[in-house]
């Protein structure tokens, strides 16, 4: 399935096997999405047991190489089944694995991981911050990202787009960078139109430069958004 971009392509160097990068993303109930800092070896994550206790992961997988690698994180995360997933992508788009951590009291988190690529989602206890504009969302979760600046990508926090897709508010943006071409988007809604927004998606993915520009991908991945399914 290249109509997407993936295939065997490896679309971002998060991680590549044994040297895999994994976000800690702090959220805090007062903000809803406070600041996030890079850990960059998964293997080292079992070391970082008091770490785990207060943050909230976004484990990404994919690797220049080899985009079928994925090391599976840290407990409590638990592979499961893509039937199982609440994240239902469609069906041309080749999976590597899913992913769900059920054992936190504050939130719930499933992720599926694509061919060079990742999609996150997490149900909090408590809704997220109804003054937190959509925008500012995008930017606290990809505004100082570790992995884009090393591709020279910066977001600022009026950059990101807006659009409803499936019914869901989404800010999204793709760069040019240095060395890659890439895309990220955050889309905050809620499960049922009259509660506060208690449902998050975000994923992010990059290309190598020249092998696709951000104008295609930016389509691409806006297709991919429209058809995911929330269960």
């Amino acid at each position: 399935m290249d109509a997407l971009g993936y295939g065997g392509k490896a679309l971002r160097a998060f991680c590549h096997s044994l040297f895999l990068k994994e976000r800690l993303t702090r959220i805090t109930m007062s903000s809803s999405i406070a600041a996030h800092t890079t850990c960059r070896n998964r293997m080292a994550l079992a070391a970082l047991g008091a770490c785990w206790a207060v943050l909230v992961t976004h484990p990404t997988a994919c690797a220049w190489h080899d985009p079928t690698s994925y090391v599976q994180p840290p407990l409590p995360w638990h592979q499961i089944s893509t039937e199982q997933s609440p994240i239902q992508l469609p069906s041309a788009v080749p999976i590597v694995a899913a992913f769900v951590n059920d054992g936190w009291t504050s939130r719930y988190q499933a992720e599926i991981a694509i061919a060079g690529g990742l999609v996150h989602y997490e149900k909090p206890r408590y809704p997220y911050a109804a003054d937190t504009s959509l925008k500012l969302a995008f930017y606290q979760v990809y505004g100082h990202d570790t992995v884009l600046a090393e591709h020279g990508i910066e977001a600022g926090i009026e950059d990101a787009h807006l659009a409803t897709l499936n019914g869901r508010p989404t800010a999204y943006l793709a760069w040019q960078g240095s060395d890659a071409t890439c895309f990220a988007f955050v889309s905050q809604f809620a499960k049922a139109p009259e509660h506060s927004r208690d449902r998050m998606l975000n994923g992010s993915v990059c290309h190598r430069k020249g092998e696709i520009d951000a104008d295609t991908l930016t389509r691409e991945w806006l297709a991919l958004i429209e058809q995911l399914v929330v269960r």
